[in-house]
């Protein structure tokens, strides 16, 4: 006899001479959930017709509702793709903030981020010995030191102690002239041992 035919549900195909609704299945983006045709979720993909499950994209990569390829998984912020191996974290000192296979961008002169995959140029803070002046960082000047990766003043050193330009921690703060160490502090160099070299 004849037979009409029927379109499949939403978001599914048949292949020719189907004669049932069981014969449908899911399109590309789309996977079976209670014989409905549901949209793969972001950070999965399907790039075949069926109805089995849609694949997560590789580590660190994240895609839009209903990818119909792996290609559609695109490296996060903070990550690039790398030939054979997938996403990998942008290095300290670094940042990418795009979605996609794009370069990582080397922070600018005198700075470093705190840990690898930054996302944006305000994670690239004054490297140890520097501050910022402006937008930029320049070094901590004589007398000063900084012993941290970050945006903070240059610290001063101990009293009657001095250092050169740059400096990244207090054990470059020497005695000025005149002072001798005694512990942690520099005291004036006594009258009796100045005599007593004479």
């Amino acid at each position: 006899g004849n037979h009409t035919c029927v379109n499949c549900p939403l978001n599914s195909i048949s292949f020719p001479g189907s004669h049932h609704v069981h014969n449908c299945l899911c399109n590309e983006g789309f996977h079976s959930i209670n014989n409905i045709c549901s949209v793969c979720t972001d950070n999965t993909f399907k790039s075949f017709i069926g109805n089995s499950s849609c694949l997560p994209c590789i580590p660190y990569s994240v895609s839009e509702d209903g990818a119909t390829h792996e290609t559609s998984c695109q490296c996060q912020k903070g990550y690039t793709y790398i030939e054979n191996i997938g996403c990998q974290s942008c290095a300290s000192h670094t940042f990418k903030n795009t979605i996609g296979s794009g370069n990582c961008v080397a922070c600018p002169s005198f700075t470093n981020t705190l840990q690898d995959a930054s996302t944006d140029i305000t994670q690239c803070l004054c490297s140890l010995g520097y501050t910022t002046r402006g937008v930029q960082c320049e070094q901590c000047t004589q007398g000063k030191y900084k012993n941290t990766i970050s945006n903070d003043a240059c610290i001063a050193c101990p009293h009657n102690m001095s250092s050169v330009s740059g400096s990244i921690n207090v054990s470059s703060c020497t005695c000025d002239a005149g002072f001798e160490k005694n512990g942690s502090m520099c005291i004036p160099v006594s009258y009796t041992h100045l005599r007593a070299h004479e």
